[in-house]
């Protein structure tokens, strides 16, 4: 070949390979065989290339084609696993990280996240559906509390332990806490159950009630909700800004203020 079809020789025998397989489309192909039929070098880089890999019939032969689409199979295989290995260890990382800040390691609240509006101590052993049910139970503390919403949000957990006679309710709630910020107060009521043994209560931290000390009587809706909580002849007890009803299946509502004053007793009635 002359000077000027240098570079030409050099993209045949570039070409070359696919050619002996037949991969090259039939343009590329006469141009090629142009290109043998009157160059002796790049024919003989063929024939050398021919018997270092001769051409097979019957058997799927090994070509350079097939050898490109095993490797480009094997890459798209090894892409996939490192995908899933990815996600199955983004998955297990979040995971992780939920349940460490939203369900395995809780914090305490403490006395200062917590609101005691009132504490009483009640004794209704003499009331027949306490006994029916449980003795120990008609004697407990009703303890009406409030607490930001916000350290609510994402759940939270009660936990009531006795230890030598001294009662310890714990409130435990997520690390982070969720949804948007509020100024709400989430307010409820908690009776922890004493019996002729028992020394101290506390809740959240602090002591609420120790045996022995004086403590004021307790308005008629502590009752109530003792009734609400054994589910005797009574069949709801809601509280609302600090207001108390006590509801029976009749349809007979009782509602009280904080200091146990009745604002109202009697049937409400629902338009038809």
């Amino acid at each position: 070949m002359t000077e000027q079809n240098k570079l030409r020789c050099e993209v045949v025998q570039d070409l070359l390979p696919l050619y002996h397989d037949d991969v090259v489309n039939e343009v590329t192909k006469r141009e090629i065989e142009e290109h043998l039929s009157a160059c002796e070098s790049c024919t003989e880089q063929y024939r050398s290339l021919c018997e270092d890999i001769p051409k097979q019939s019957g058997a799927p032969q090994r070509t350079t084609k097939n050898l490109f689409r095993l490797i480009m199979k094997e890459e798209r295989r090894k892409r996939i696993i490192l995908t899933t290995l990815v996600c199955l260890c983004a998955a297990a990382v979040l995971t992780g990280v939920y349940k460490l800040l939203f369900g395995v390691n809780l914090k305490p609240l403490t006395s200062d996240d917590i609101n005691i509006i009132r504490v009483y101590e009640y004794d209704l052993s003499d009331n027949f559906y306490a006994n029916d049910s449980n003795g120990k139970n008609s004697k407990g503390i009703f303890v009406y509390y409030s607490v930001d919403a916000d350290k609510l949000r994402g759940g939270s957990e009660g936990k009531l332990s006795w230890d030598n006679g001294v009662a310890d309710y714990d409130f435990k709630v997520p690390l982070l806490s969720t949804g948007k910020k509020s100024d709400e107060k989430y307010t409820d009521i908690i009776t922890i159950p004493i019996d002729d043994n028992s020394k101290e209560v506390r809740f959240a931290g602090r002591t609420i009630w120790k045996k022995g000390d004086a403590y004021e009587e307790p308005p008629a809706y502590v009752e109530g909700y003792h009734r609400f909580e054994y589910s005797y002849e009574s069949s709801g007890f809601t509280v609302i800004d600090d207001h108390f009803i006590l509801e029976m299946p009749d349809g007979t509502e009782t509602v009280w203020d904080i200091d146990g004053n009745v604002l109202y007793e009697g049937k409400q009635e629902h338009d038809e």
